[in-house]
């Protein structure tokens, strides 16, 4: 068995396509998926996580790190929104307007909240989640705005409806890594699950 940790929104962009390519690959590979949080480097130490995937960067000495791919933060909307029609947002909108703020470890996110702060800009919270599954039915059924990464918003407006709009001001765009401990740096079977995830999603 496999121990992956990666938030719910890694889960909903990586496991698909991990799943699919090991429905053929490697159809007896069972895999157990954790949320990451402050244990996650104690967890990786000790081998009761094999890799963890998101933007961890409290994970430093003695951690390997792969970049696999590059992500940017976008606000999504309600589609019929009555009072933000358009693909970008104005700031006075975007301060004006409540927010769904979802509280999370492993997707970047400190990294709006310290933009937020260096340009001054203040967000009315209308609802604080821990997580982003209630997301989607949330912005689907309300007028909030919230600011999630591109991929993970491109993928819930394909099927939903909720509309990806441009934020009002820049964002640093991250990268998304897996990360492992040098303990099991050489693990065959962890190299392998390394190599495959590797294979699927490095840009």
């Amino acid at each position: 068995m496999f121990r992956l940790c990666m938030s719910d929104v890694g889960q909903r962009i990586v496991m698909p396509k991990l799943l699919d390519h090991l429905r053929t690959a490697a159809p007896n590979v069972r895999i157990d998926v954790s949320y990451p949080s402050e244990l996650t480097g104690h967890l990786l130490e000790s081998g009761e996580v094999d890799l963890a995937i998101g933007f961890l960067a409290q994970l430093e000495a003695g951690y390997f790190h792969q970049s696999l791919f590059k992500d940017r933060f976008v606000c999504i909307i309600n589609r019929q929104h009555p009072r933000l029609r358009r693909s970008k947002i104005t700031l006075e909108q975007f301060q004006s307007e409540s927010h769904l703020i979802v509280a999370t470890q492993g997707t970047g996110h400190f990294v709006v909240e310290q933009t937020l702060e260096r340009l001054g800009i203040r967000r009315k919270m209308g609802l604080r989640i821990p997580n982003f599954l209630g997301v989607v039915s949330t912005i689907a059924s309300t007028e909030y705005l919230a600011i999630v990464p591109e991929r993970f918003a491109r993928i819930i407006a394909n099927s939903n409806p909720i509309k990806v709009v441009e934020l009002p001001f820049d964002v640093p765009s991250y990268r998304v890594m897996q990360h492992w401990h040098e303990r099991y740096a050489k693990d065959p079977a962890v190299t392998w699950m390394r190599n495959t995830i590797s294979t699927l999603f490095r840009e």
